[in-house]
């Protein structure tokens, strides 16, 4: 009777010892720049508010939601987060969890870019009577 041949491995080859190492410090890297941008959208948000007040400026859009809810900035960071327990596991796939993980913390940066920086241009316009 033939023999039948064992079923092939198509899993990924194990990665380097530093790949991992590189892997577990971007993950590491990552939370806290994911901690880092929710607080800094809270004080910003804060520090902002007290002179748009002053200043009476009306907000819209994004800036709007930032002001009304900057938290949701570290709502936004949560799959980020998420995407780096594999780093921090040790993955068969050390570069696709690190470029996963750095494009899904994208979106909490550009809110929390476009919700500081377009009160601050409102201001400076109206200071500058433009």
């Amino acid at each position: 009777m033939p023999q039948i041949p064992p079923a092939p491995d198509h899993r990924a080859p194990a990665p380097s010892p530093a790949w991992t190492l590189i892997g577990r410090v971007k993950g590491v890297a990552l939370i806290a720049t994911a901690i880092v941008l929710s607080a800094a959208a809270v004080f910003i948000a804060a520090m902002l508010r007290k002179t748009l007040a002053e200043e009476g400026i009306e907000l819209t859009g994004a800036a709007k939601l930032y002001f009304d809810a900057p938290w949701l900035v570290g709502v936004l960071s949560i799959p980020a987060v998420a995407a780096c327990w594999p780093l921090l596991k040790g993955t068969r796939r050390p570069i696709l969890w690190m470029t996963v993980s750095s494009l899904l913390l994208l979106p909490p940066l550009a809110l929390l870019l476009y919700g500081a920086v377009a009160p601050v241009a409102a201001i400076y316009e109206k200071a500058l009577d433009l």
